[in-house]
């Protein structure tokens, strides 16, 4: 897994955020404590699906909507699974996959990896408008009824409830895209 100052300032970041400890140079963390506890001490998020925490700007800022799907992909984490219910090595993941991709977003304008890339451009069922390269940006993000890279199963989406408005009492939702079968997300059809 990649360890960098990236990633370090990150995990440290995050872990403040979340379980409102402040924050602790990641060098004189013990071996223990370097189990970043993404979630697990954030009693505001504890209850919530991990699908709508990772909207929360207060968490996470900066995540939207595709790079949420594209982590929760990474990690192979069904978006509507409850954050409290994560195990260490799901909060791991998120913790490596955040800045992974994002840093993959920003620098080359994609998250899928190049050997994905290569496949979508040179498979046209893989894609919706063949020859395009927006269409092999992502493994999941808008690739809705296109099979999934890794078990060939339809790519999913469907709505997510991520906040309600404490002004007007307005739910929020978002689409959220997802693999059913590699993220293990029941009743999809």
């Amino acid at each position: 897994m990649p360890e960098g100052p990236e990633v370090r300032k990150f995990a440290d970041a995050l872990d403040a955020a979340l379980t409102g400890r402040a924050i602790v140079s990641f060098e004189a963390r013990t071996k223990e404590a370097r189990k970043w506890s993404f979630c697990a001490g954030c009693s505001n998020t504890k209850t919530k699906p991990i699908g709508a925490a990772l909207l929360n700007q207060s968490i996470v800022a900066g995540l939207g909507n595709y790079l949420r799907a594209e982590v929760l992909f990474s990690c192979k984490l069904n978006p509507w699974r409850i954050v409290g219910e994560l195990t260490q090595r799901n909060l791991n993941c998120l913790s490596i996959t955040i800045p992974r991709l994002t840093r993959d977003a920003y620098e080359r304008g994609a998250t899928a990896a190049d050997e994905d890339r290569k496949r979508m451009a040179s498979d046209p069922s893989l894609v919706y408008q063949p020859g395009r390269d927006y269409g092999t940006r992502h493994l999941v993000f808008r690739r809705t009824n296109l099979p999934c890279l890794r078990c060939g199963g339809k790519i999913r989406q469907l709505r997510q409830k991520t906040m309600q408005n404490q002004d007007d009492e307005e739910e929020r939702t978002r689409i959220v895209y997802f693999c059913a079968t590699c993220q293990k997300v029941e009743a999809a059809d």
